[in-house]
């Protein structure tokens, strides 16, 4: 299944990096980030060091910019909703 997960806060980033290490559904996972700085940072570094610290991204997570490019290509898609102020 093509998973995209748009928001790569802490939350985003643990559902994206538990579905595309899964070993029994191989899913092709997509982290989206909010802006190109931050995805450009995950991509290059593979870790959110804002976020998570220390856990490193697997290379078969893509990263990407927010789109809906991406969100065409997917299956199935999940957002983290913003806080309340």
């Amino acid at each position: 299944m093509k998973i995209v997960m748009f928001g790569a806060g802490a939350w985003g980033t643990a559902l994206a990096l538990s579905a595309s290490t899964n070993p029994v559904t191989r899913h092709s996972v997509t982290l989206c980030a909010r802006d190109a700085a931050q995805a450009a940072a995950l991509q290059t570094q593979r870790e959110n060091a804002r976020y998570l610290p220390g856990v490193a991204l697997p290379r078969s997570l893509r990263v990407c910019c927010l789109s809906a490019a991406a969100a065409t290509q997917s299956d199935s898609s999940a957002a983290k909703p913003g806080s309340a102020p």
